[in-house]
């Protein structure tokens, strides 16, 4: 199945998808590097920033093979799991806003509290990224 064959509704779900996996992807990328500078600059020690940050590797590289599956699947699979995907992949988006926005609001003693909070962003994007992957491979076996 090729672009021309579908729909223009079915087409813009399908870059909006692909926009928004690449969107998460370089946030994912940002948001480790951002944490690991504001952990440096409240001195914290080299075990402690690395044990917060190295978990959001793995983040890096399920959504890259997400990226890479839904890329050979993408024109099997009907609209409305499509609008679902897209809508799972902005909550993927926003589970990273509330700790962006925190660190702009408070820049304060906050070794307990923002490791917490990153503990908490790890989570929702798992759990996002986990049921993301579980559509992709329901419908990479669906289409087989």
């Amino acid at each position: 199945m090729n672009l021309e064959s579908i729909d223009n509704n079915r087409k813009e779900l399908i870059k909006e998808i692909e926009n928004r996996l690449q969107f998460v992807i370089t946030i994912t990328i940002f948001f480790g590097t951002s944490i690991f500078y504001i952990f440096k600059a409240a001195n914290k020690s080299d075990v402690e920033t690395s044990n917060t940050i190295l978990p959001y590797g793995l983040l890096i590289a399920l959504y890259l093979i997400d990226y890479f599956c839904f890329g050979k699947i993408r024109y099997k699979i009907v609209e409305k799991d499509l609008e679902i995907i897209s809508t799972l992949i902005l909550f993927g988006v926003l589970s990273f806003t509330i700790p962006i926005f925190i660190f702009g609001l408070t820049y304060i003693n906050f070794s307990v509290f923002i490791s917490s909070i990153l503990k908490s962003v790890l989570i929702i994007s798992l759990y996002v990224l986990v049921s993301i992957s579980g559509l992709i491979i329901f419908f990479i076996r669906k289409s087989h």
